[in-house]
């Protein structure tokens, strides 16, 4: 069962900083990263809403993808949402007229769920929301939940592909993660492009067992110099 990480409880969240705990951003098991971990931000496209707001970037609000260290706590990390790249399996596409109709209705169980930008009619820069709601009624929701049924699929038939080459996208991204390897370097070391990398760590594409293999050696080796390094340093 998976957890809603971004829950506000007296466990997880100090409402008076507005931050969650390191204790619940621990238990998650998502990547803690601050200022220093700056490159491997950028290279996997994670925003906060904060800054996601102040830059104009579209961001997934369904899946937390990692904690960022401010001042008294951390607060969720997201991926990015962009035109014309592949998106992860819990984006959701979605027609403007639809979106028009979402920030029109009442229903009593709409909640935004991530941000948009582009261009208006009048050359200027426009913005706004991205909305859910549990109304299984409405023909918006039932497109985006067939729409999302269908790319689990696709991620089911990756994942047993995987099991058949014996390779494990998820042991893979542990790995990189603990050697603080950004997707970028991955990408250059697997010979193929950031986005290809992404799918295959997503498990929407095929991780080829040479792939597999090669970067296991890479992940670990570095897991290694760094373990090193820090008992020079102490």
């Amino acid at each position: 069962m998976s957890n809603n990480w971004l829950e506000k409880t007296k466990e997880s969240y100090n409402d008076y900083y507005k931050t969650y705990r390191a204790a619940w951003c621990r238990k998650s098991g998502l990547p803690m990263m601050d200022s220093s971990c700056w490159e491997q931000i950028q290279a996997e496209d994670l925003y906060t809403v904060s800054r996601a707001k102040k830059k104009h970037v579209s961001i997934d609000m369904k899946k937390v993808c990692g904690w960022y260290r401010i001042w008294q706590g951390y607060v969720p990390m997201f991926k990015a949402v962009r035109k014309g790249k592949e998106t992860n399996s819990n984006t959701i596409t979605i027609a403007s007229s639809d979106l028009k109709r979402c920030e029109e209705c009442d229903e009593p169980t709409k909640r935004v769920s991530g941000f948009w930008d582009g261009v208006g009619e009048n050359g200027g820069d426009t913005s706004g929301c991205f909305y859910d709601c549990d109304n299984t009624e409405c023909a918006i929701k039932q497109d985006r939940c067939r729409e999302s049924a269908e790319k689990t699929i696709v991620k089911l038939s990756v994942h047993a592909q995987n099991e058949a080459a014996s390779t494990s996208a998820a042991q893979l991204r542990k790995m990189r993660l603990d050697a603080k390897v950004s997707v970028g370097t991955a990408a250059t070391l697997a010979g193929v492009t950031v986005s290809e990398y992404t799918a295959m760590e997503a498990e929407k594409k095929p991780l080829p067992i040479d792939v597999y293999q090669t970067l296991r050696l890479v992940f670990f080796n570095a897991k290694l110099l760094c373990h090193k390094k820090g008992m020079k340093e102490s």
